[in-house]
């Protein structure tokens, strides 16, 4: 059962959803270029999230990168606007520190043979 729970095509989930979440980041603010360059990074992770379900390991120290800058930054911003503002950006961080424990215990364990 851990074996399926930490794999990177596990990962790619929240990875998928914070990408998800990040293309979606007008709503709570409207179309800025906050939102804009939010669109941008949703589109980066959408692709991590596609090399993550097909088995990249090297994609997989990317996302690990990304997710975890992503999580801090994303919880730092969550103080600097209405309570909208706030819960998405929070719900962003969560995502993506799930995101990052997982990968981080995909890339920790040693590679075995399928």
């Amino acid at each position: 059962m851990s074996g399926r729970l930490f794999s990177l095509k596990s990962a790619s989930l929240p990875v998928m959803l914070g990408a998800l979440l990040h293309l979606f980041a007008f709503v709570p603010n409207g179309l800025n270029a906050g939102a804009g360059i939010m669109i941008g990074i949703g589109v980066i992770y959408l692709l991590l999230a596609i090399g993550l379900r097909r088995n990249y390991r090297w994609v997989a120290w990317l996302a690990f990168l990304a997710m975890t800058f992503g999580a801090v930054a994303a919880y730092i911003i969550s103080g600097d606007g209405t309570a909208m503002h706030n819960a998405w950006y929070l719900t962003i961080a969560t995502v993506d520190l799930v995101a990052a424990i997982l990968l981080f215990v995909c890339l920790w364990r040693s590679v075995s043979p399928a």
